[in-house]
């Protein structure tokens, strides 16, 4: 399976994750636990994330499910330092 993104870490140890398809629940939760491995790793300071021209495609049940499932379910932080550059 194609990997829809990029990581790679700042100087300042920021995680910066680019997205290259349209997002899904399935495509959030994997890029979501490779942020967070990587974070864990190098001590990060935070996640910029660039979805600019990507199309949120889940819908809005499954952006809640996103939310309030899977992220407990996957030991997210809700109050990690997170940026996300959209389109306006």
């Amino acid at each position: 399976m194609p990997k829809h993104y990029t990581i790679d870490i700042s100087k300042a140890r920021y995680i910066r994750l680019r997205v290259s398809a349209p997002l899904t629940r399935e495509l959030a939760r994997e890029v979501s636990m490779a942020c967070k491995r990587r974070s864990e790793e190098i001590g990060g300071a935070g996640i910029l994330s660039d979805v600019r021209g990507i199309t949120n495609v889940s819908g809005m049940a499954n952006n809640y499910e996103f939310a309030y499932e899977d992220m407990a379910a996957m030991g997210l932080s809700r109050i990690q330092r997170v940026a996300i550059l959209v389109n306006p």
